[in-house]
């Protein structure tokens, strides 16, 4: 027996799997990331980020508002932190 596939559900898959992925490995990131022992590793840790952000745009990933705003709060609580302590 033969597998019919459809070829636009298997895009729609594969798109949704890689904004999947790409949700998860912020997720993960801001999940591990409470605490900053130093100025360095705040400003590090903006700048992975983003980073992720730039590679989810790059892809055309259209991320979940959610995540944004997880990702938007998480960057400006770090900003405050390296604020003050400078």
């Amino acid at each position: 027996s033969t597998i019919d596939i459809d070829c636009k559900l298997r895009h729609d898959a594969e798109v949704l799997h890689k904004k999947l992925g790409q949700e998860q490995k912020i997720t993960q990131f801001l999940e591990a990331k409470h605490h900053h022992d130093n100025y360095k590793d705040i400003r590090n840790d903006v700048e992975k980020i983003n980073n992720y952000i730039k590679e989810a745009e790059d892809q055309n990933i259209e991320l979940d508002e959610e995540i944004v705003e997880k990702v938007n709060r998480f960057t400006r609580r770090l900003i405050s932190e390296r604020n003050l302590r400078k």
